[in-house]
């Protein structure tokens, strides 16, 4: 089985993230570790578990915003070290 038509295969459609563990001539009864992988990439660009490290503690809106300018002003300079 290609990766592609595996990838296509492990889709759960209409979840947000999931993942099938697909049989193959390998793996029979299912190979997890294929599975394990695929999520964790899926979680990852989902963004979901940033999201919920970031809802830990509660901050302002003001404390947010600070904190979104402190990074942009830390970027900026290292856009002007490199240039």
């Amino acid at each position: 089985m290609s990766k592609q038509i595996k990838h296509f295969k492990s889709i759960v459609p209409g979840a947000g993230v999931a993942v099938k563990v697909l049989p193959t001539k390998q793996y029979p009864k299912g190979d997890i570790n294929y599975a394990l992988k695929s999520f964790k990439r899926e979680l990852k660009e989902s963004g979901k578990m940033e999201d919920l490290k970031n809802r830990k503690e509660f901050k302002s809106k003001g404390q947010q915003r600070k904190e979104e300018v402190n990074r942009a002003k830390y970027y900026q300079w290292l856009d002007d070290q490199n240039q």
